[in-house]
C-alpha cells in the first residue's frame, strides 16, 4: 500500500449542493473531506484542489474540471513522492465508495482502470508514458476550457472498464436530499463510521486526529 496514493478530488464548485461539499458535517462534527481521509487512511491520502491550505493546488484554472486536478496531482506526486507508483482519484462526494472496489481498481493490471458508466473514481499508474499523454491533454484542455474525463481515459491504450461494483458504491452526493439520505444511512448503521488513526494525515497536534483535514506535505515521505 505504500506505493499507492488516494487523491480526494475536492475542487468542484458544489453548485448543485449550494455549499462546499467537502465541508459538510457529519453528526460527530467530522467534515465529509475528513471522513473520506479516514475511509482510505491505509493508503497515502491527500486532497486535490480544495481551498484549504495544504491541498495540492491545481496547476491550471480550477474551472477546467477534474482532469486539471488529476494532472496537477500526478505531477506533484512524481516530483515529491517518486516511490508512489499509482494513484486513485475519488471525488469527495463519493462517500459510499467501498474499500473493496478501491482494491479492485488498484489490482487491475492496466495503466488506467475505472468502472463502467463511471469515469470516476479512476486509477492511473504513474509512468513516463502517462506523463507523455499529459502533455498533449494539457494543451488541448486549456484551448477547450476543460477536458471530459471520458475523453481523457480514451487517450490511454492500456485501460480497463470494470463491472459489478458493490451496490451504492458509485453513488454521488450531489444534492441536499442525497446528503440527507447519506446521513440517515450513517445514523442507522448503513454506513460504517470511520475513525482516524494517528497517522501522518494531520498537520496540527490535536487530541482528535480527525480535526485536521489535510496533511503537511513537507513532512510526509
Amino acid at each position: 500500500m505504500n506505493e499507492v496514493a488516494v487523491a480526494i478530488l475536492a475542487g468542484g464548485a458544489s453548485s448543485r449542493m449550494g455549499q462546499d461539499k467537502a465541508g459538510l458535517r457529519l453528526p460527530n462534527n467530522q467534515t465529509l473531506l475528513e471522513y473520506m481521509f479516514a475511509q482510505f487512511q491505509d493508503y497515502f491520502v491527500f486532497s486535490s484542489g480544495h481551498r484549504t491550505t495544504g491541498s495540492v493546488p491545481d496547476l491550471f484554472d480550477s474551472r477546467l474540471g477534474p482532469v486539471a486536478g488529476i494532472i496537477s496531482s500526478i505531477t506533484w506526486l512524481k516530483d515529491t513522492h517518486p516511490h508512489i507508483k499509482q494513484c486513485v482519484f475519488i471525488p469527495v462526494d463519493l462517500a459510499y465508495f467501498s474499500t473493496k472496489d478501491l482494491a479492485r481498481l488498484i489490482a487491475a493490471e492496466y495503466q488506467v482502470a475505472y468502472f463502467k458508466d463511471h469515469p470516476l473514481p479512476l486509477k492511473i499508474e504513474i509512468s513516463s508514458m502517462v506523463l507523455d499523454v499529459f502533455q498533449d491533454v494539457m494543451n488541448e484542455m486549456q484551448a477547450m476550457g476543460g477536458y471530459p474525463v471520458y475523453r481523457f481515459i480514451q487517450q490511454f491504450k492500456s485501460r480497463v472498464e470494470l463491472i459489478n461494483a458493490i451496490p451504492k458504491s458509485l453513488t454521488n452526493i450531489n444534492y441536499r436530499d442525497d446528503w440527507d439520505i447519506f446521513l440517515n444511512d450513517y445514523l442507522s448503521g448503513g454506513v460504517n463510521p470511520v475513525s482516524c488513526k494517528k497517522v501522518a494525515l494531520s498537520h496540527n497536534a490535536s487530541s482528535d486526529p480527525c480535526s485536521a483535514i489535510l496533511p503537511d506535505f513537507n513532512k510526509i515521505t
